[in-house]
């Protein structure tokens, strides 16, 4: 019996479709009778390939969770990260992708019957549901829509670059919202 159930869907923005461009996000979902977790990717509009960017962090973190999971006391955000870059540069070599073409969120959430984590790289949202129905949000924004991309990892200039060399000022925001279920009124 499997003790996790996972799915992932995306669709494509109105705006994408009427323009004919692809889409430009991604997500992927897994369990098992041990563990579960899910990955969402939304790519920038104004940077390159970023339908196939987005896909390549999606997969190769995919990839990084399965081949670490289990594996070590370090299994973690950082373990992960490590494995899917190696995995995102050589995919890149190997298409003739460039860092415009894979500038693109990775919001993912792994867990296990011990617990787990969530890790968001760029910007996005997490919404947790509790047993008792109270719902919790929050959201992560960068000004100017310019969020630290994973593959800004690679070259941290460009970023700063983004930024107009100025990261003096507080670039990144954080907007929780919460609403207390009826049920745990009754």
């Amino acid at each position: 019996m499997n003790v996790f159930i996972t799915d992932a869907h995306f669709l494509m923005g109105h705006t994408h479709h009427t323009a004919g461009k692809p889409c430009q996000d991604y997500a992927f979902a897994s369990a098992s009778e041990n563990d579960a977790y899910a990955i969402v990717s939304d790519g920038c509009s104004r940077g390159g390939l970023t339908d196939v960017g987005s896909r390549i962090i999606v997969l190769s973190s995919a990839k990084a969770i399965e081949g670490s999971s289990g594996l070590n006391d370090k299994f973690g955000p950082e373990q992960i990260t490590l494995v899917r870059r190696e995995a995102i540069k050589q995919a890149s070599i190997t298409l003739g992708l460039t860092q415009s073409d894979m500038l693109a969120t990775c919001l993912y959430i792994y867990l296990n019957s011990e617990g787990g984590f969530i890790q968001i790289e760029g910007d996005g949202v997490v919404a947790f549901k509790y047993r008792n129905g109270n719902l919790k949000m929050i959201r992560f924004d960068w000004e100017d829509n310019t969020p630290f991309y994973p593959a800004y990892a690679e070259n941290p200039q460009a970023f700063i670059y983004t930024h107009g060399n100025d990261l003096t000022v507080n670039r990144l925001s954080k907007q929780t919202w919460a609403r207390k279920s009826t049920e745990a009124f009754e």
